[in-house]
């Protein structure tokens, strides 16, 4: 979305960039990537400031997009002091009517969780949140932490916990001939998780061979 938006705007087109989020940048914010041999916080930083300097970029934060309407017509709420402790004098929020000539949507992809045996205990979270935490809110989310995952997003989140110094106790992957491995981490391969156990938050969770694992925090991909 930031590249498109820079990319229009220095061929002289007029746009408007709506972002969710406070800060631009989407899941850029929580994760530990490298761009063009540099942190991509840098390369944000750099970009975000581009887009702020251009005359004909209007930047809407804290926006979000409801509604896509015929003849690119878009319903939009801007809340714009909703965060503030003491009244402005400005309004709240900002319902905007957007017509444009093209449209790109940026939303990237959604992460979605396995379905098992009380997967929506406390401590139970998808494994991109995860990183949020870690990565944004510089938020360490366990004392115990397990993966579980059918994917390599799964075995990223554990590496980014490990670098930060978190407590990886094991990683559950639902594929048997999965590559990944991670020094001093317990893994099982081929397994899936049937049940969990815990009150008010998760404590133990069941693989599908019997084995019990105790934990704090489960992260799923």
């Amino acid at each position: 979305g930031i590249v498109a938006t820079i990319n229009a705007a220095q061929n002289g087109l007029k746009v408007i960039l709506c972002e969710e989020d406070f800060v631009l940048g989407g899941r850029l914010n929580s994760e530990h990537e490298v761009i063009n041999g540099k942190d991509a916080s840098e390369w944000l930083v750099k970009k975000c400031t581009e887009i702020a300097q251009s005359k004909n970029v209007r930047i809407l934060s804290r926006t979000t997009v409801y509604g896509a309407f015929d003849h690119g017509i878009f319903g939009a709420l801007e809340r714009k002091t909703d965060h503030l402790s003491k009244s402005t004098g400005k309004p709240r929020q900002i319902l905007w009517r957007i017509y444009s000539k093209k449209s790109l949507l940026t939303a990237g992809a959604l992460e979605r969780s396995i379905v098992f045996g009380n997967n929506d205990r406390p401590g139970i979270m998808l494994s991109g949140a995860l990183r949020s935490y870690l990565n944004r809110w510089g938020v360490c989310p366990g004392r115990k932490i397990v993966i579980f995952t059918n994917n390599n997003d799964g075995w990223r989140t554990a590496r980014d916990l490990k670098e930060k110094g978190c407590n990886v106790t094991a990683i559950v992957d639902t594929r048997e001939k999965s590559s990944d491995q991670l020094e001093g981490v317990l893994t099982f391969k081929g397994r899936q998780i049937i049940n969990t156990r815990g009150h008010k938050g998760i404590k133990s969770i069941t693989l599908d061979d019997g084995t019990l694992l105790e934990l704090d925090c489960l992260a799923v991909a």
